[in-house]
């Protein structure tokens, strides 16, 4: 305020630490450099004509360190048949938490990835994928901004078609078509069709 005199300020570990670095006539602004990782409390207080007012206190958190390294658990096996396979991370951030993840399959671009609130380690679905070896980026974001990265591969095993095992060479009226073939998923269903002669 314009009628301030002086003020008092305090960079400190303490919450209820009493400003006592003064500056008269008073500053409006003060850069701090070198604070290490963890929780800082800065204090201040202005005077005036009636004497000094009360303590103001706000709380910092500096968080220059990224998540811990994690692992990729591919919740299908890391060779499936799948197109849409479930991945399962979970980081720790031990001073800030973590905020979100961005994950990126193959060439698709990076997406980003919010875990259920209640279950912090809720898997990621793919997007459908086609057939091949694919490289899985995840990057886990903590609440200030630094992040780690991980990477893994998964293979997207194509689908086995069915076989025509024997068919007749002439169909005749009346009677049943008969069609043997084999396929390697049980229960499945085979759609055959039939064109012209």
């Amino acid at each position: 305020p314009k009628e301030a005199t002086a003020v008092q300020i305090l960079i400190g570990n303490n919450p209820n630490g009493t400003p006592s670095v003064t500056y008269a006539p008073p500053i409006s602004s003060k850069i701090t450099e070198g604070l290490e990782d963890g929780v800082w409390y800065f204090s201040a207080r202005m005077k005036n004509e009636a004497g000094w007012g009360k303590i103001s206190r706000f709380r910092a958190q500096v968080d220059t360190t990224p998540p811990e390294p994690f692992d990729i658990a591919f919740l299908d096996g890391k060779e499936t048949d799948n197109p849409t396979p479930a991945i399962l991370f979970e980081a720790n951030d031990a001073l800030s938490g973590i905020k979100y993840y961005r994950v990126k399959i193959g060439d698709g671009d990076f997406v980003d990835f919010t875990p259920n609130k209640d279950v912090l380690s809720s898997p990621f679905v793919t997007p459908r994928q086609d057939p091949g070896k694919k490289t899985v980026i995840v990057q886990a974001y903590d609440r200030a901004g630094n992040y780690t990265t991980e990477s893994d591969e998964f293979v997207i095993k194509p689908l086995m078609l069915p076989e025509i095992t024997g068919y007749p060479k002439e169909a005749e009226s009346g009677k049943p078509l008969v069609i043997e073939g084999r396929t390697a998923y049980p229960d499945g269903g085979v759609i055959i069709w039939l064109q012209d002669e």
